[in-house]
């Protein structure tokens, strides 16, 4: 009777531990999750700065700084009047990248996957497709999907290598690999992005020191 009892009491401390280092992994989550959202809100509230001479469609004033070849698509015609554009041109691809972003920028997270989604399928090599798998690995990443985020960060990063989002892509794909438990492709990845010439060398060099 008395082993019986000590059995349960032991059995009774590992269920406490186990529910404790669950309840420690899941604040962890949570408090990654939350990280993400900040930063991808930080990202889609960013503002242009000043307003150009022109009036450019908000969403594309929205995104000037983020994406500055949008709005240089969006203002190359020097204030003249805008036709109709045909179906298949620079317009309707800059088009549709804007109301897939619009969608993000309006928390319409489900859509805009989709939306992304299609514009790729339309312009896989286009202008605008670094930027679109970009997005879509932050949304993936946000929703603790990490397997669709890699896929969408190391589509940036090897097949738009000279792209203003690869930097960028590498520390997303950096902390991807680390959040998944592949620490020497982390540490890696997060070593090139500290080698490129640009904002996101600093993230990646806090997370480095950080984290390994």
């Amino acid at each position: 009777m008395f082993n019986r009892i000590q059995l349960m009491q032991e059995e009774i401390r590992d269920l406490r531990g186990a529910v404790e280092e669950l309840t420690h992994e899941l604040q962890q989550l949570k408090k990654r999750q939350m990280d993400d959202y900040q930063d991808l809100d930080s990202r889609l509230s960013a503002g242009p700065g000043p307003a150009p001479a022109t009036n450019p469609a908000p969403a594309v004033q929205e995104e000037a700084e983020l994406d500055p070849i949008l709005a240089a698509a969006q203002s190359g015609g020097g204030g003249q009047t805008q036709s109709t554009p045909a179906p298949g041109s620079s317009a309707d691809e800059l088009q549709s990248y804007t109301a897939a972003y619009d969608l993000l920028k309006n928390r319409k997270i489900d859509a805009a996957v989709e939306a992304f989604n299609a514009h790729l399928k339309l312009y896989p090599d286009g202008k605008y497709a670094a930027n679109a798998h970009y997005w879509l690995g932050e949304i993936y990443l946000l929703q603790n999907n990490l397997g669709a985020a890699e896929t969408s960060f190391a589509t940036v990063v090897n097949n738009f290598t000279t792209d203003r989002k690869s930097p960028d892509a590498m520390f997303k794909l950096g902390r991807v690999y680390h959040l998944q438990g592949q620490t020497a492709k982390a540490k890696a990845m997060l070593e090139r992005a500290v080698n490129t010439n640009s904002s996101a060398a600093a993230l990646a060099q806090a997370y480095l020191q950080e984290n390994f």
